[in-house]
């Protein structure tokens, strides 16, 4: 369900330079308030579409910065998934590039339940016919194992640098973390789908 693109897609150099540049600009990333009521520090860096399905607008600034401050990594990425699909790779202009998950100190998910979701946008216009596929580089993770659950009972566990993806219609949920003090759980998170004309465009 889950395929391992590449194993060693971002070398140390390169995470420490992601993770330093995310948390540089924490100031600009918005929380995840369900979580922020259960006591854990988890933000958006910028806001992914899956948590403002009706009334999306990016806001301009932060995809500005967004842009230039990982312009380097966007290359990087657009240029494998050139590869893989053997076509052009480009971003949807009208939402947000690709962003962050980034988990800040001691969260314990074993005291909620996972939370199952698929990576549909059936009311964006330019989404709403298409099959998702969903991609993720683990930047730097807490010592104890973590990863994506599937509803299907399929557990992944995430290994710092490497590219994997998934269908995004299938269930699949953050799970499991468990995090000390001191720690991050930093994630590149994106979505793509292939156009009529075989090429390939990417958003989060």
């Amino acid at each position: 369900m889950i395929t391992v693109i590449d194993d060693e897609f971002l070398d140390e150099e390169e995470r420490e330079e992601v993770k330093n540049s995310c948390l540089n600009l924490l100031h600009l990333a918005t929380m995840m308030p369900k979580l922020y009521e259960k006591g854990f520090s988890i933000y958006m860096l910028p806001l992914g579409l899956y948590v403002r399905r009706h009334n999306y607008e990016p806001d301009i600034k932060i995809k500005r910065i967004m842009l230039e401050t990982f312009d380097w990594l966007y290359f990087k990425l657009f240029e494998k998934i050139s590869d893989i699909y053997g076509t052009t790779c480009t971003l949807n202009e009208n939402l947000n590039p690709p962003g962050f998950h980034i988990f800040i100190d001691k969260v314990d998910f074993r005291t909620t339940k996972p939370n199952y979701h698929v990576d549909k946008f059936p009311m964006i216009e330019d989404l709403k016919d298409k099959e998702i596929t969903s991609w993720i580089v683990p930047i730097t993770l807490p010592k104890k194992p973590t990863g994506l659950k599937f509803k299907d009972g399929e557990q992944f566990y995430y290994k710092e640098g490497m590219l994997a993806n998934w269908p995004g219609n299938n269930q699949h949920a953050i799970w499991p973390v468990i995090q000390e003090e001191g720690e991050y759980r930093i994630t590149l998170q994106s979505h793509s789908y292939i156009n009529d004309n075989g090429s390939v465009t990417v958003f989060w």
